[in-house]
């Protein structure tokens, strides 16, 4: 944090730094040390454009199938990696990781309440609970190579 003689001079400095409106209001920079006065406070702006992110996502694609939104999520990842764009891509991912647990407890739940099922039908279920448990395993990997990067 620079240091000014007077407290006048540390005020005027303080209102030199407001960007759209105010301290307050820079979570919309892309600098993450933009704020000299706090430098911890560099994560609010992160978690705000991220959340904004999800938040626009959902309101997006909430009318759409599911397998639709997990297709569009998994392109969404794919370019924001591509971007490297970590802080977005672990929110996505995060998303994404959601949505494939609802599906999976609606489904498990579906498949409870049917207690007179054909053995193809026992067969197929199983065989969708491994492309799904292939598809958790897959980013869960995902997330992991994006930690470790």
């Amino acid at each position: 944090m620079p240091r000014f003689p007077s407290f006048t001079l540390q005020i005027l400095h303080w209102a030199n730094r407001r960007e759209g409106g105010g301290v307050e209001a820079m979570v919309f920079t892309w600098d993450p040390y933009a704020n000299p006065y706090d430098y911890h406070l560099w994560t609010i702006n992160v978690e705000y454009r991220c959340s904004m992110l999800v938040f626009l996502f959902f309101v997006a694609f909430s009318k759409l199938t599911n397998h639709v939104r997990i297709t569009s999520l998994c392109i969404f990842i794919l370019c924001l990696w591509y971007l490297d764009a970590w802080h977005e891509n672990l929110f996505i991912l995060l998303v994404l990781i959601a949505v494939i647990n609802q599906v999976q407890a609606a489904y498990s739940a579906s498949t409870d309440s049917r207690t007179t099922q054909s053995r193809d039908k026992q067969a197929n279920g199983s065989s969708q609970n491994l492309w799904r448990n292939v598809l958790v395993d897959y980013v869960r990997t995902i997330v992991i190579l994006c930690l470790l990067s």
